[in-house]
């Protein structure tokens, strides 16, 4: 434990383009394990889940972090979506309860790690830094992923 509080410390005080290069190499990093572990096509649906469960764990997707996302979203859906129709979309599956979102990242990361426990770190990692793309780590996101590293 700990390992993921400093991560996110420095990730939230990196400047936009300094995390984005770093979160480019973890992104390629995950998703690769994701694909050997759970196969390519589960990799994507895995990364999209763990993608919006970390910018809306603490309850709202706000406009910065909709920026910061938008067009990962969209390619991976197929169409722009805007901040509205990602939040309408949202509150109407199964990822718009909070204690939804826990559960299943909580089962998430126990599989990974008990598949391929790096996966599983390289995963945190990605949450952390998706958590910190708008500079501000809430205590609900940073208590989230302490409670997701301690399983």
């Amino acid at each position: 434990m700990g390992r993921i509080d400093g991560k996110l410390d420095m990730y939230e005080g990196m400047d936009d383009s300094l995390l984005g290069l770093a979160m480019n190499g973890v992104v390629r990093k995950a998703v690769s394990g994701l694909a050997k572990v759970a196969g390519a096509e589960n990799a994507s649906s895995i990364y999209l889940t763990i993608l919006i469960s970390s910018i809306s764990i603490d309850g709202e997707i706000n406009e910065i972090e909709y920026e910061l996302v938008r067009d990962i979203f969209s390619e991976m859906v197929g169409k722009e979506v805007t901040i509205d129709e990602l939040r309408a979309s949202l509150a109407a599956s199964d990822l718009g309860d909070i204690s939804t979102i826990r559960s299943t990242t909580a089962n998430l990361i126990r599989s990974l790690g008990a598949a391929d426990p790096t996966v599983r770190d390289d995963v945190l990692e990605l949450m952390a830094m998706f958590c910190a793309m708008d500079h501000k780590v809430t205590p609900a996101e940073r208590n989230w992923l302490l409670e997701l590293e301690s399983l």
